[in-house]
């Protein structure tokens, strides 16, 4: 596996959670990057989309969850 991973952090008081604000429209973009990655250097390796949602509070990390197969290219 070749991972791409989007990390997002949040403020507890945050409207958006970290896994909200990876919207379709981030997911594409980053579609985008890999197609563009792997084109630049084939191999074997299957890619996968994962997520890592940081959750802070006054800028210490105090959650992390983390989503493997977040979403398919």
């Amino acid at each position: 596996m070749l991972l791409f991973v989007e990390v997002k952090a949040r403020e507890g008081d945050s409207l958006v959670s970290p896994l909200e604000a990876v919207t379709r429209s981030k997911q594409k973009k980053l579609l985008l990057t890999a197609r563009k990655y792997l084109m630049e250097h084939p191999g074997p390796l299957q890619p996968r989309f994962d997520v890592a949602a940081v959750y802070m509070k006054a800028g210490r990390i105090v959650k992390m969850d983390y989503i493997e197969n977040a979403f398919l290219a």
